[in-house]
C-alpha cells in the first residue's frame, strides 16, 4: 500500500501522555475516593482494600492516587506455622480508621459506601529501582465543610427541600 505520511511537531496532548504517569509532588490534596475494591494479596495469603483516591482540585486535578490498606495478613512463626501477622494488621486497620475519620464516616458496611466522599491526603514519593518513582498516601485529613464539594451539594440540596414560601412573614 503506497502512503505518503508526515509527522507534526510533538503536540501538548503527547507531552501529557508522557508526563502522565510520573508521580505528583509531596504535599497535601484535596481527594474524592473514586472507588474501593477488596483484593487478596499476590500469595493469596492475606487480604487488603485498594482504594483509588482522584485529586478533585489544583494543577493535578483528575489525577488518581492508589492506597492500600491491610485487613488481614499472616506469617510463619519460628516454627514454621502459618499465624496472623499481628503487627501488619495493626497497622492496616488504624490507616483503615484514620482514613474513616478523615473522611467524616467512620462506621461503615460496604465498601461502596465510601465511594465519592472526599478529603484531603498527605502524598509522598516512593523511589524505586525496579518500579520507578511513585506516590504513596501518608496521611488523611478531614475537610472543612465549606471546603466540601459534596457538603456544597448536601447544602444545596437542603435548602431546595426546605420551602418556607408559606411562612407569613
Amino acid at each position: 500500500m503506497k502512503m505518503t505520511f508526515k509527522a507534526e511537531p510533538v503536540s501538548q496532548t503527547q507531552q501529557t501522555i508522557k508526563t502522565k504517569f510520573l508521580p505528583i509532588p509531596k504535599g497535601w490534596y484535596k481527594t474524592r475516593v473514586f472507588s474501593v475494591e477488596p483484593r487478596n494479596n499476590k500469595n493469596n495469603t492475606g487480604s487488603h482494600l485498594l482504594v483509588v483516591w482522584e485529586v478533585v482540585s489544583g494543577p493535578h486535578k483528575s489525577r488518581r492516587l492508589f492506597d492500600r490498606f491491610t485487613i488481614e495478613s499472616v506469617m510463619r512463626n519460628t516454627s514454621g506455622e502459618v499465624v496472623p501477622n499481628e503487627k501488619a494488621n495493626q497497622i492496616g486497620h488504624r490507616r483503615l480508621s484514620d482514613m474513616s475519620w478523615a473522611l467524616c464516616y467512620p462506621q461503615w458496611e460496604d465498601t461502596d459506601e465510601l465511594v465519592g466522599r472526599e478529603c484531603k491526603v498527605l502524598v509522598f514519593i516512593r523511589s524505586s529501582e525496579k518500579y520507578g518513582d511513585s506516590n504513596d498516601v501518608k496521611a488523611y485529613e478531614a475537610i472543612a465543610p465549606e471546603e466540601s464539594e459534596v457538603q456544597h451539594a448536601v447544602v444545596a440540596k437542603q435548602i431546595e427541600v426546605y420551602d418556607d414560601d408559606d411562612i407569613p412573614f
